[in-house]
């Protein structure tokens, strides 16, 4: 199939090929940026949350050391997370195992109620999911929820681990919105990348294009055809217009030079053949003409022998 293209479609094919290449490296590589940049999300969110444990885990001993109450002990880990930011102001937060609201630094007025049935804008039931996740040895939970001082829910992927003596459930989260806007952002820059070199490429794909078929001076299939009539004895073909000083141009000038010594040829045999047969002509008439004159000559010579005879 592509060996009946032409050269020039043979040629955008290359470039087609490559620009469709590069498109699709730009792609890929701004869906691995995002990729990535989810990943290194979810791994932070992870390291700070085993951390926030750990910090738990020593109002734990306290309890369990006779030191504090309980209650006292839960007060006191509550409240050393409730100023703790990172990022500027994302934060941590603590459900119990129920899904009442332990603690939330942005919205204290969500502290000490139950959750458990509350669904984000997209349906989704997030508090229980959070408590799910959370009593299974920890997870990842996506789900939308307002950033702080804002109405507008976004999407937000959170992190939460257990807390088993106190049955609770602590996490923390990140908006990946700025992650999309990161993605879309990348994207339209390696497509306008792609659209340059697309025009760079075309450019030059049409340069050296008409470049080499100016010197080819058309399709080469075109010399194939002539040159597989010539081998078959048919001198009669020819190249057309081709452009003066390509190659086709000097291959329709071989062949017409050919055709005429081939002619020169054929006439110069003509005219031999001409001479050739004038010569058996000629010779032929002096073997004739001898060949009659014995014919005469040998009765004369029989009536001179008789009158001799005759004579004597």
């Amino acid at each position: 199939m592509i060996g009946n293209w032409t050269l020039r479609s043979k040629m955008l094919a290359v470039a087609v090929a490559a620009l469709v290449g590069m498109l699709m490296i730009g792609i890929i590589g701004a869906f691995e940026m995002r990729s990535a940049a989810h990943e290194q999300r979810m791994q932070l969110l992870r390291a700070l949350v085993e951390s926030t444990r750990t910090q738990i885990g020593y109002y734990e001993q306290l309890q369990k050391n006779g030191t504090l109450t309980r209650e006292q002990a839960q007060v006191q880990a509550r409240e050393a997370l409730r100023n703790v930011r990172f990022q500027q102001r994302e934060y941590f937060f603590i459900y119990s195992s129920d899904g009442v609201n332990v603690l939330h630094p942005t919205q204290p007025q969500r502290e000490g109620k139950p959750f458990i049935d509350e669904q984000d804008k997209l349906g989704k039931p997030f508090v229980a999911e959070i408590v799910k996740a959370g009593q299974a040895g920890g997870g990842f939970v996506d789900y939308h929820f307002p950033r702080p001082n804002e109405t507008e829910a976004v999407r937000k992927v959170a992190y939460v681990a257990p807390v088993p003596d106190w049955q609770w459930v602590v996490g923390t989260g990140l908006y990946v919105d700025d992650v999309e806007a990161a993605f879309r952002e990348d994207l339209a820059i390696n497509l306008g990348i792609v659209v340059v070199l697309a025009g760079v490429v075309l450019a030059l794909v049409i340069t050296i294009g008409r470049s080499v078929m100016k010197q080819v001076g058309g399709e080469p299939m075109v010399a194939v055809e002539a040159m597989k009539k010539v081998v078959e004895g048919d001198l009669r073909a020819g190249i057309g217009n081709a452009p003066a000083g390509s190659m086709l141009a000097e291959l329709d000038t071989l062949i017409s030079r050919l055709r005429n010594t081939v002619s020169e040829i054929s006439a110069g045999a003509q005219k031999v053949g001409a001479a050739t047969a004038d010569l058996a002509y000629a010779v032929l008439g002096a073997l004739g003409a001898a060949v009659l004159l014995q014919f005469v000559e040998a009765p004369l010579t029989l009536a001179k022998c008789s009158i001799v005879i005759a004579l004597k």
